[in-house]
């Protein structure tokens, strides 16, 4: 009785390390888009605080 392709096993392993791989790569894709993200919002908050000092404004919000 036939059994199936002799490499369904290998191709199989082949798919399952390709999703890993494309899973871990995506998460480091998330991770650097955040560190961007993080790097705009505190480069924003920098500046905002130098305009309020600049122009006199010290009110806490």
């Amino acid at each position: 009785m036939q059994q199936g392709h002799p490499r369904h096993k290998q191709l199989s392993r082949a798919r399952h390390e390709m999703y890993l791989h494309n899973r871990h790569k995506a998460e480091g894709v998330w991770t650097a888009i955040k560190n961007v993200m993080t790097g705009i919002n505190n480069a924003i908050s920098v500046v905002g605080k130098l305009i309020s000092r600049s122009s006199g404004i010290n009110k806490q919000i």
